[in-house]
């Protein structure tokens, strides 16, 4: 089978052995050039020796913050680039369940799931602190050009095709800045509560703001104290960054929220009275 993968770079990681190896012989029978990258030097090279010259052994432990970097680096220097990433993980040594020991397990756990899933924003290293804060300011520029087109959309789009204005376009922009949302959240609350931080500070919003504008607004307050302050907390406390950052936005909902539902009676209680 022809993936086209040929002339292409590719970097895999934990390929010593394992799906890791195997996902990189295939991508070296594909006609790829690979790195591949392992905590164990002296098996990595042994695995690249038999995979072939052009396979370039980068040995790393990638739960160290600086590894992709340096990993990544080192594959552009010797290939001139990357097309192809394929982050693979190790797991527990091979035995039995009852003699894998609690540390042994977390850090398997830890390396391969709960990272991306929940978070952990104490190990973004500088490279990812640019490249969030360049999604940032990527996303706040789009939605200051085209607030209003965006917001003739998301409110009537037939009424927005009426009017001549480019739907299409737009649906294709918001769905792109939707994306670099998710991308510039998940190292720091994670896959499983990125869609909390997107609706959370919104609904807060749009119970204390009266307009589009006023809306955003308020979002974008309420969600970076809800930031600021998770941070602070699990700093203080030692909770988990990501998760806490999710309740005290879920915090500032429901308190909004209560504060607004109990004004109505007192608002139509005045209203009689006139």
């Amino acid at each position: 089978m022809d993936l086209g993968l040929a002339g292409r770079v590719a970097l895999v990681t934990a390929a010593s052995k394992g799906l890791g190896r195997a996902s990189a012989q295939a991508l070296v029978d594909e006609g790829a050039s690979v790195a591949i990258n392992s905590r164990d030097p002296e098996r990595l090279r042994a695995t690249a020796a038999k995979m072939g010259e052009e396979v370039l052994a980068l040995p790393g432990d990638v739960t160290d913050p600086d590894a992709p970097r340096r990993l990544v680096e080192a594959t552009v220097e010797r290939f001139g680039g990357l097309h192809v990433l394929v982050a693979n993980a190790g797991g527990p040594p091979k035995g039995r369940a009852v003699d894998v020991d609690d540390s042994t397990l977390q850090a398997a756990i830890d390396a391969n799931l709960l990272t991306y899933l929940f978070g952990q924003p104490l190990t973004v290293n500088d490279q990812e602190i640019a490249i969030i804060v360049g999604l940032g300011a990527a996303i706040v520029a789009a939605m200051l050009v085209l607030r209003r087109g965006l917001f003739a959309v998301v409110t009537d789009e037939d009424w927005s095709r009426v009017a001549g204005l480019p739907v299409g376009l737009l649906n294709t922009v918001l769905a792109v800045i939707v994306a670099a949302s998710v991308v510039a959240a998940m190292r720091i609350v994670g896959l499983l509560l990125v869609a909390a931080m997107m609706v959370l500070p919104v609904a807060s919003g749009q119970l204390l703001a009266r307009s589009f504008r006023g809306t955003l607004w308020w979002s974008v307050a309420i969600g970076v104290a809800s930031v600021v302050a998770g941070l602070a907390a699990s700093r203080i406390w030692g909770l988990a960054p990501g998760g806490t950052i999710v309740l005290i936005s879920g915090a500032i909902f429901v308190a909004v929220a209560l504060i607004k539902r109990a004004r109505v009676p007192k608002l139509q209680a005045e209203g009689a009275g006139l």
